[in-house]
């Protein structure tokens, strides 16, 4: 994710790619950090949508392990239901020290760009706001 100048970013692009792929021109300045932040929001709400759907299952009864099975080859399959496995077991808490204080930093600077163009999200940033509730960093 890049933002700037066309010419700059094709300058840089053999150095991007040494560590990344694809590499995105996303626009002018800037645009490439607010891509990122997009994203990271992004698998924050998801995160919380995986949370919810194996808290669900284990209190009706459905085993987490069988039911990561079906989401792994279903059509919830999702990047952020795939970090809650059993080594994480199922739930936010494994990830939690290292993501939780980042997830946080992204959701913010998000919340606040949304507010100052007035735009609204309600629905995922309520859901980022309950993954990061999870894991122990309310925004």
């Amino acid at each position: 994710m890049a933002g700037g100048d066309a010419r700059a970013v094709e300058a840089c692009r053999p150095v991007f790619e040494t560590y990344g792929s694809p590499v995105l021109h996303l626009g002018g300045v800037g645009a490439g950090q607010l891509a990122k932040i997009l994203n990271n929001f992004l698998l924050t709400a998801n995160l919380a949508a995986a949370d919810g759907a194996y808290t669900l299952g284990r209190a009706l009864g459905v085993d987490p392990a069988q039911f990561a099975e079906v989401v792994a080859h279903g059509s919830g399959a999702s990047f952020a239901a795939a970090r809650l496995l059993p080594r994480s077991g199922f739930d936010l808490g494994a990830m939690a020290q290292h993501a939780g204080p980042l997830l946080r930093k992204d959701v913010r600077l998000l919340a606040d760009l949304a507010d100052a163009a007035g735009a609204k999200a309600v629905a995922a940033i309520d859901a980022a706001d309950a993954a990061l509730a999870a894991m122990g960093h309310p925004r």
